[in-house]
């Protein structure tokens, strides 16, 4: 396996002419701590800026409020047909307020959920969320611990999610492979995330709350010793992406987990 490889320049399916750039994979604690605070107060003002609204529209509170992309995630891995429809334990990393977990299990049975974010705390404070109703209701178990300090044992989880978390750590590298370790041997392992070339506007206007960059041949090197990625992967091209002015491509990765 790789370690954190200096690519000079990338080509994967027109997308992304990357140039060296190793320093964008981790950054200090008070940097991170900055990205987080920085998200923290977004979320906020998402939510007090669109409850009320949601409220009004949906009076008798059927619909839980509140999606970040996840409908869009959802559909670029095909619904997530193919999931097993019983499973012993789910994880999602980096899960955010509103969770592709719910989403997931429509179609999947899972005996106990976990669902972990840093910013956890602020999170189940925000009210009419699937996230803030399920942890009421004691159907899923919340943690806040950073992914790089992940207390959950190895080859733990029959599914684990990590969906456009890598720009919010604050070491990649090491977050991916916590990641990747509780997923059990011939378990699944969902993973999304966006991928950002120098020329993007992304790379300086939304640097603040995402400072981790990668490329998919750096991400190739962490997860092509554990999945066969000529079936489990592919790279969306920058014009199929959530926002092609931000983003140059897009890696999607839903497999089982070889070795």
């Amino acid at each position: 396996m790789t370690e954190h490889s200096s690519e000079t320049q990338l080509n994967t399916n027109d997308t992304c002419q990357w140039e060296e750039y190793e320093r964008f994979h981790s950054v200090s604690e008070e940097r991170w701590q900055k990205a987080l605070s920085s998200e923290r107060h977004g979320w906020q003002r998402q939510m007090r800026l669109r409850y009320p609204l949601w409220r009004l529209l949906n009076p008798f509170r059927t619909t839980p409020f509140g999606d970040d992309w996840n409908d869009w995630w959802a559909e670029r891995f095909d619904s997530y047909t193919g999931l097993p429809a019983q499973v012993d334990a789910l994880f999602e990393f980096g899960c955010g307020p509103y969770t592709n977990a719910r989403i997931i299990l429509r179609k999947v049975k899972a005996a106990r959920v976990y669902l972990s974010d840093p910013l956890m705390p602020t999170y189940l404070t925000f009210r009419g969320t699937w996230l803030t109703r399920e942890y009421n209701r004691r159907t899923v178990i919340c943690d806040s611990s950073p992914l790089e300090k992940s207390p959950f044992s190895p080859g733990a989880g029959d599914i684990v999610v990590l969906i456009n978390v890598l720009d919010h750590v604050r070491d990649g590298f090491l977050a991916l492979r916590n990641a990747l370790q509780v997923v059990k041997i011939g378990g699944w392992f969902v993973f999304g995330q966006d991928l950002t070339d120098p020329r993007d506007r992304g790379w300086n206007e939304d640097e603040l709350m995402h400072p981790i960059r990668f490329n998919a041949r750096q991400l190739d090197s962490v997860l092509g010793d554990s999945f066969d990625l000529m079936r489990a992967r592919r790279i969306l091209p920058k014009a199929q992406g959530r926002n092609p002015d931000f983003h140059c491509g897009t890696y999607l990765l839903m497999g089982r987990r070889l070795q």
